[in-house]
């Protein structure tokens, strides 16, 4: 294979990559921020990335004050800030979707997530 077909297969890979990153910004904005921060145009910004994107899914979660006196009550017939008050509501919120978010099933979509090896998972920042 000659240097010209492989540029072209790589640039190919890139924009596919980029585009599904333009496309899933309105379903999963933390997966869209990691497509983002891995894709490797020259002279394109590396920012957000995954990490940060991490960083805000975690603040958000953070909001509604869990293990403390402050929280967000579990309430499946309830509302904050216009998200369920339930598990997929919490969930919704924390990864930035448009309240009310969608239910528990919706949320484990390819449209909304993916699923990642046990090994990948990571601990919470603080």
């Amino acid at each position: 294979m000659n240097t010209s077909s492989r540029t072209r297969r790589f640039r190919g890979k890139t924009v596919i990559t980029l585009a599904a990153a333009a496309v899933c910004v309105g379903f999963c904005p933390a997966t869209a921020a990691t497509a983002l921060a891995h894709s490797s145009l020259p002279g394109l910004p590396r920012t957000p990335t995954a990490d940060d994107a991490r960083q805000r899914v975690i603040d958000r979660a953070k909001t509604w004050n869990p293990g403390t006196p402050q929280r967000v009550p579990y309430d499946q017939g309830k509302y904050h800030n216009g998200y369920r008050t339930d598990c997929s509501g919490y969930a919704s919120m924390a990864l930035g979707l448009n309240p009310p978010g969608p239910n528990t099933v919706a949320l484990a979509s390819p449209a909304v997530s993916s699923p990642i090896a046990m090994a990948d998972l990571l601990p919470a920042i603080s």
